[in-house]
């Protein structure tokens, strides 16, 4: 006789279901994998799966560009959390865990249960729990302590999502594990924006030597991780996307969205978008979809091109170089600060300097000019501080 796959656990608290209730069918469909498929036991006190060394280093190169465009955004959200009985955890498709955020406290007490960088989680090796059933269902989900198949890992509270790359395929989940007794709904909505961020960046990445296409209904949202972005090729043909760009478009999945043409889902060419977002100096640009005929703020952007360290290297960059008869670098940081300022206004990108009082912001503009597409043109400086309130 198969026991039942609807264990008395997942309905011992009814104070949580309110919170749990989105997530029961997801509970039950993965205590019945569990317990058809995979013949697993909750009170089976198996040692944690771990992958073989050097099957974890081939997954570690092969998500190295995933790892490094999580990296920052798992730290942040751990001092967000400000828990040390917590850890932001990042698997791949296979559950197999590769970055990891938490305290040594939490860490000691998480490795022998395999949560550590290399423990499988996967629901076959470990039943019903954040990262494995967010996995087989590749949607969110929240498992609260009594909610896991294993009795071991009822002392824990996960709640994950799932990360997709620029192709729409399954590329890991985000994970925070816990020992917290109560169930923190707003961890699902940290972990959905920080899962964007993520997704973001690895579009950014992959697709650096490509056209971006930013887009949003509102315009304050442009250049944040809610806005749609489309990486598009010279002919402007869609190559990859980030999720918020299919779904704010109608399209049912990023892959009935590529190699579409900008044409044929704004009514503007490529050419078009970029001259206009120059002409606006990359303020916001309307266009219209076609089809619902949705109105979108949108902004193209030429593609950075990777360029050789001699190409990189302005000419004041080089050793005991003048900047003008009086100026001379040697620091390195400035050095690096004034390439990145003339990168960005040979893009004719709209430059802010800060600093304080008498910290040479003037001069850094002036070399900037200098070396700029408006250096045939006078430098004009503006006090701004001088104007009379009536004429602004």
């Amino acid at each position: 006789m198969t026991p039942s796959p609807t264990p008395h656990r997942l309905g011992s608290k009814p104070s949580l279901d309110a919170v749990r209730a989105p997530y029961l069918d997801q509970l039950f469909r993965s205590w019945q994998r569990c317990l058809e498929d995979y013949h697993l036991k909750p009170s089976e006190a198996s040692e944690p799966a771990l992958v073989a060394t050097h099957d974890l280093q081939q997954r570690l190169q092969q998500h190295s560009d995933v790892i490094a465009c999580a990296h920052d955004e798992m730290e942040a959200l751990f001092q967000l959390l400000s828990d040390a009985k917590c850890a932001v955890v990042l698997t791949d498709s296979d559950g197999v865990i590769l970055h990891m955020v938490t305290s040594t406290e939490f860490a000691q007490q998480g490795h022998p249960l395999g949560l550590r960088i290399g423990g499988a989680w996967n629901e076959r090796a470990a039943g019903t729990n954040g990262m494995g059933t967010c996995l087989a269902t590749q949607r969110p989900i929240v498992v609260h302590r009594e909610d896991h198949f294993f009795n071991r890992l009822s002392q824990f509270t996960c709640t994950a999502v799932p990360m997709i790359d620029p192709l729409g395929d399954m590329v890991g989940v985000l994970d925070i594990t816990s020992l917290s007794p109560l169930m923190q709904p707003t961890q699902l909505k940290l972990l959905e924006l920080t899962v964007q961020l993520i997704e973001n960046r690895l579009l950014a990445c992959r697709y650096k030597d490509c056209y971006m296409v930013r887009f949003h209904t509102q315009s304050e949202r442009l250049f944040t991780q809610f806005e749609g972005r489309l990486a598009v090729n010279e002919t402007g043909q869609v190559l990859a996307a980030n999720r918020q760009a299919w779904k704010a478009l109608g399209f049912q999945s990023l892959a009935t969205m590529r190699h579409q043409r900008l044409e044929d889902i704004f009514q503007s060419s490529l050419p078009s978008m970029l001259q206009s977002s120059a002409e606006a100096h990359f303020h916001p640009v309307q266009r219209s979809q076609t089809g619902p005929q949705s109105l979108f703020h949108v902004v193209a952007q030429q593609p950075f091109r990777a360029k050789t360290k001699q190409q990189m290297t302005p000419q004041w960059a080089s050793e005991g170089a003048s900047l003008s008869p009086a100026y001379c670098i040697q620091d390195t940081r400035l050095i690096g600060q004034l390439s990145t300022a003339c990168r960005v206004m040979s893009l004719k990108t709209p430059l802010l300097l800060s600093g304080e009082t008498g910290s040479g912001k003037e001069v850094f503009a002036k070399t900037v000019h200098s070396r700029s597409p408006c250096a045939q043109g006078p430098f004009v400086a503006i006090n701004c501080a001088s104007l009379p309130a009536n004429l602004i």
